[in-house]
């Protein structure tokens, strides 16, 4: 007779890291930001693991964030707000999906008050079948991407004309610009990622991402030993004036950040260039897919033709724990109509202005 898994809470995996990478890289669909080395980098002391244990084997977890918002637990998930992490889920042994989903429900449905706040979930995410049927589930945003062939060529191909045309004129310009474009070897993303930071730090519109850049510098460490990030550079005169960063992780290349000047005409559409780049480079390495990750900006349809949807799960247990998520989704509510009303009101007067004397 079998023995039931156990739930153990730890503030840290410890020595289980590579037994929870294991789990993670059996995913439906592998992601960079529930790799121990994205973990660790961005650590905070509310981290907050909750692992199911066969014996001492782990077969499942989740990896949260615990806050105590007026007496109510409030889990979020690790990394969040402008690190932008997404395709998350619960960790599982492909075999015991059955019995780790229960145990974390058990976990859930457990005497006391919590929220349960999750943004970024995959599609068909494991942790919605953990507290069915008591969650709401949103769509909040999308991750656009595309399957590669080993054919770097074919890439291009399925570009529009117009995109083609352009990147291959983007790049003829930075080199007549002599802007010198390339992937570096390991031992040189520690001082690319100096002049990432450096990029963002001087930008007013890059406050709040500002705040966050040492723990993308510490994961982006972490995850160069590991082999699995991947960093361009657009450079002139020996100084780097574009930094784009990318994850390696189960076959599909992720594109993360781009840092650049912006006050140089010599790096227009550096971005692209480096985009392209690299999408060929993975192609020609062998990753079944390219991710732009979250966010719906229209650029990136010009690479890619495909998007999934990435979700928000939000859940409360108990009536202090409700009344709690009642209060935010309200003023979530009263947020989103405000910025609305905000906006048309600028149109509005952006109209007027615009418009001839009667």
């Amino acid at each position: 007779m079998t023995s039931p898994l156990r739930l153990l809470e730890v503030p840290t995996l410890g020595d289980r890291a590579a037994a929870w990478d294991a789990l993670a890289a059996t995913m439906p669909l592998t992601t960079p930001f529930l790799t121990s080395w994205w973990i660790e980098g961005v650590a905070t002391p509310e981290d907050h693991f909750v692992l199911v244990l066969d014996g001492e084997a782990l077969v499942g977890g989740w990896a949260l964030r615990r806050q105590r918002v007026l007496g109510v637990d409030r889990y979020t998930v690790q990394g969040g707000g402008k690190l932008c992490p997404d395709h998350l889920d619960v960790v599982a042994h492909p075999d015991r999906i059955a019995e780790v989903t229960a145990a974390l429900r058990g976990w859930w449905r457990r005497p006391g008050t919590r929220v349960l706040d999750l943004d970024g979930l995959r599609e068909d995410a494991l942790a919605i079948i953990a507290v069915a049927p008591e969650g709401r589930v949103d769509v909040v945003d999308v991750a656009p991407y595309e399957k590669l062939t080993a054919d770097p060529e074919a890439y291009l191909a399925a570009r529009s004309k117009s995109f083609a045309k352009s990147s291959r004129k983007y790049r003829r310009r930075l080199d007549n610009g002599q802007v010198v474009h390339r992937r570096l070897p390991d031992a040189e993303i520690p001082a690319a990622m100096e002049a990432f930071a450096a990029l963002h730090r001087v930008r007013d519109d890059r406050v709040e991402l500002a705040r966050e850049l040492p723990r993308i510098l510490r994961a982006v460490e972490l995850g160069t030993a590991a082999g699995e990030v991947r960093v361009y550079v657009g450079e002139k005169d020996g100084v780097t004036g574009a930094v784009l960063v990318l994850f390696a992780v189960g076959g599909r290349l992720c594109v993360y950040q781009t840092a650049r000047v912006v006050d140089d005409v010599a790096y227009n559409h550096i971005g692209t260039v480096l985009d392209v780049e690299a999408i060929m480079d993975a192609a020609a390495d062998g990753f079944g897919e390219i991710d732009f990750l979250r966010g719906d900006e229209a650029y990136k349809r010009s690479f890619v033709a495909d998007e999934r949807q990435l979700l928000r799960l939000r859940v409360a247990h108990g009536l202090p724990a409700r009344a709690l998520l009642a209060a935010g989704l309200l003023v979530g509510l009263l947020r989103r109509r405000a910025g609305a009303a905000y906006r048309g009101l600028r149109g509005a007067m952006a109209s007027r202005r615009a418009a001839p004397d009667a």
